[in-house]
């Protein structure tokens, strides 16, 4: 393309177009691998050519400048040579790396074939770099003075950008390698672990009594933890003390006392047999074996996202990726949630809820309970009233249990208030107890319903808000169990 020349003969200044810097950081995240391997050869390439006064810089595969170097930025300015700047054929002509791009070849523009006329002294050679699978991923060029540059300089420009491409292909290779190694070692240690949990949970389910069920946990965490003996006590009707009903590997026997008391009076249920409700052994066994099976890649998926979000806050800014990350937590949170609502449903039909009661403050646990929910409830206009009064005393109970209780029923008001609406939670005393309730706005429950709301897996009909109906049946599973404390 011949020169183009203005009124009185002045060259003409190509119509440069500059993206803005959100746009350029996300673009350098993106290209974070070009860029790395490419920086090394440019800073060569200049150095190399030092007496022609070269501008050596490479661009994404839309022709948008990530990096550059030249002998003064001012000129790098003045020629639009600077990271954001666009050098695609489309938006600029002729000229080194956005012709290379769309010959996809090594291409040399010498002077009067450039676009504008302000380049009728330089020569710039361009050459395209390519992934693995032949796709134009960005483009280097060199450009120099039109006595120092020539197109035998192709060969050199050339050169460099299929080394660059042998680069990252190494490293990806790399990477890859690295990434299936890792799976490879993980997926083995996860057929370990399932292997043991379902020869423990198949133990499990042949027994019948709560000291035989002790003894095969207590061999099995031992396993684990590589003990050299572990115990399980019973809570007595002798509040002096406890009652040892297994043990494994070197020990002493007898019961545990300090002080006229039992320390940590931990009771996991009685020593006689207890029937279920609906869930037998066996489908609580199959019960236990499916949910380790689905927790394995579970486990996974968080321990990848977690290494994502790491990764990612120690680089430059892109949403796009990071809300990947957040839909890939929040999704693997939910399952996991699921099963382990799934496995209190088991453990609530046998009667072997673990409750760990200890002194706590009822303020306390309805914060916790409505921290998440009031988090939730600001992106839809709900509004969300927590009543404790300050001289409540403090109560005997799980935090945990009694923080799950508390947060399904939340979530239950969350999911049927409409936008505007409100949620009350109010605490008061009730005859040496105190009392939690939670009320909302929303469009409540029919009489007709009533008898089933605790069923498990029961929802309302013509319900448009997806659910288990396991978050009632198992509040009122722990609430019971609290009340046996």
């Amino acid at each position: 393309m011949g020169a183009q020349l203005g009124g009185g003969g002045r060259p003409v200044r190509p119509p440069f177009r500059r993206i803005n810097d959100e746009e350029l950081a996300r673009r350098l995240e993106r290209s974070a691998d070009l860029v790395g391997a490419a920086i090394p050869h440019l800073h060569w390439a200049a150095a190399l050519l030092r007496a022609s006064e070269p501008a050596v810089y490479v661009v994404d595969g839309d022709g948008i400048v990530l990096y550059s170097v030249g002998t003064s930025r001012s000129m790098m300015e003045t020629f639009g040579l600077l990271p954001g700047f666009d050098w695609s054929e489309r938006a600029m002509g002729t000229n080194g790396a956005g012709t290379a791009i769309a010959a996809n070849r090594p291409v040399a523009i010498v002077g009067p074939e450039h676009f504008a006329s302000a380049f009728d002294d330089c020569t710039c050679t361009g050459a395209p770099i390519h992934a693995p699978d032949g796709t134009i991923i960005g483009a280097i060029d060199v450009s120099t003075s039109v006595a120092a540059g020539s197109p035998e300089r192709l060969a050199l420009v050339a050169h460099i950008a299929y080394t660059i491409e042998r680069e990252l292909q190494a490293s990806w290779e790399s990477r890859r390698r690295e990434a299936e190694e890792a799976g490879r070692i993980q997926a083995e240690e996860a057929r370990e672990q399932l292997a043991r949990l379902q020869a423990v949970t198949a133990a499990l389910a042949r027994t019948s009594t709560a000291g035989e069920s002790a003894c095969v946990a207590i061999r099995a965490i031992g396993a684990i933890l590589r003990a050299q003996g572990a115990r399980a006590y019973l809570r007595t009707d002798d509040p002096r003390g406890l009652r040892l009903v297994a043990s494994a590997g070197r020990h002493d026997g007898g019961s545990v006392r300090s002080g006229g008391r039992a320390q940590f009076p931990l009771r996991v249920g009685d020593a006689r047999p207890r029937r279920g409700t609906g869930c037998g052994p066996t489908a609580r066994a199959m019960l236990g074996i499916v949910a380790h099976d689905l927790r394995t890649p579970l486990s996974a998926i968080m321990l990848r996202a977690a290494l994502l979000k790491r990764e990612l806050a120690s680089r430059v800014d892109e949403e796009k990726w990071r809300d990947g990350v957040r839909i890939i937590e929040r999704a693997a949170r939910h399952s996991n949630r699921l099963i382990a609502d799934l496995l209190d449903v088991a453990s609530i039909d046998a009667r072997r809820l673990s409750i760990l009661p200890a002194p706590h403050e009822v303020s306390d646990l309805v914060g916790d309970a409505t921290e998440t929910v009031r988090f939730d409830a600001t992106g839809r206009s709900l509004s969300v009233h927590v009543e404790v009064p300050t001289d409540l005393p403090r109560v005997l109970a799980d935090r945990d249990r009694v923080v799950q209780v508390l947060s399904n029923l939340l979530g239950n008001a969350h999911k049927f208030t409409p936008d505007g609406g409100a949620i009350g939670v109010r605490a008061a005393a009730l005859d040496g107890e105190v009392g939690i309730h939670v009320r909302d706005s929303g469009v409540g429950i029919a009489a007709e319903h009533l008898p089933r709301i605790f069923d498990p897996y029961w929802t309302r009909p013509n319900n448009r808000q997806r659910g288990t109906g396991l978050g009632l049946a198992i509040a009122r599973g722990i609430v019971q169990a609290l009340a046996d404390r």
